[in-house]
């Protein structure tokens, strides 16, 4: 993004005009390199961990889909650099089955947001959708 500034030289009489970038917290962000892995049996989940964290991170798992057996679950990483969901968060997350939605938000201090979302279907494979959330803001978005 960025302004432009325009200004009359008084002794030319011409127009000048400046680009002046302007600039966020959304620059400062360091990038995330957390990385989550699930495995899913087809009808529940069997693995869940989240490796590669950030120093201080924070891992907030949420369910959505009807029969969800929680709404929002959160652990930190205690200078963790790896987390095992299932074993962190009990036994809550083992029961999510088919046809629920899983996100799982890593944030850090100083660090991007990374959000990633699974989207589990009976037999199949689940795929990530993963969406970048800049420092100082709430809406995930494809980049940072």
């Amino acid at each position: 993004m960025s302004i432009i500034q325009s200004s009359r030289d008084p002794t030319r009489g011409v127009l000048a005009t400046t680009h002046l970038r302007t600039w966020g917290l959304h620059e400062l962000g360091k990038h995330n390199t957390a990385k989550v892995s699930i495995t899913w049996s087809g009808t529940q989940l069997r693995r869940f961990r989240v490796t590669d964290l950030p120093p201080r991170a924070t891992i907030r798992l949420g369910c959505a889909g009807n029969g969800c057996p929680f709404k929002s679950r959160g652990t930190e990483s205690n200078d963790r650099s790896a987390i095992d969901v299932l074993q962190d968060l009990g036994p809550a997350p083992r029961k999510v089955t088919a046809g629920q939605t899983l996100e799982v938000h890593v944030s850090a201090h100083a660090y991007d947001g990374k959000l990633v979302r699974y989207h589990l279907l009976s037999g199949h494979r689940p795929s990530a959708v993963i969406r970048c959330v800049p420092l100082g803001n709430t809406k995930p978005r494809r980049h940072c």
